[in-house]
């Protein structure tokens, strides 16, 4: 009972892993309020991504518990050059925008 019971929980997580959406990490090159779409540099290379209507943008680490701070005007309140997670709702280079997760620049200490 127990093996039949963890086969059926690893095979669950193992499906759950292949529902999940692609992640892609970069720099924000350019941003299209018309189209809803960003473009994110990862490495040398481009990729113009479609931006869902609801799409989750924020700031990590910022807000209460860390839990993130939503960055005000959505897709509209993103800067070039900064550094984000984007999170597609299907894997392998397609799908729409689901989640954008920006990293805050590094703060510089004072000596």
């Amino acid at each position: 009972m127990l093996r039949k019971c963890l086969l059926v929980l690893s095979a669950a997580v193992i499906l759950a892993g292949s529902l999940l959406g692609e992640e892609i990490r970069g720099k924000i090159t350019s941003v299209d309020i018309n189209k809803n779409t960003i473009t994110v540099a990862v490495g040398d290379k481009e990729q113009t991504l479609p931006v869902n209507k609801d799409a989750k943008v924020y700031v990590i680490g910022k807000g209460k518990g860390g839990a993130g701070l939503d960055v005000p005007g959505g897709i509209q309140g993103l800067t070039v050059g900064s550094d984000v997670t984007v999170t597609t709702d299907k894997k392998d280079s397609g799908g729409n925008v689901t989640d954008i997760k920006v990293t805050p620049a590094p703060t510089k200490k004072k000596n």
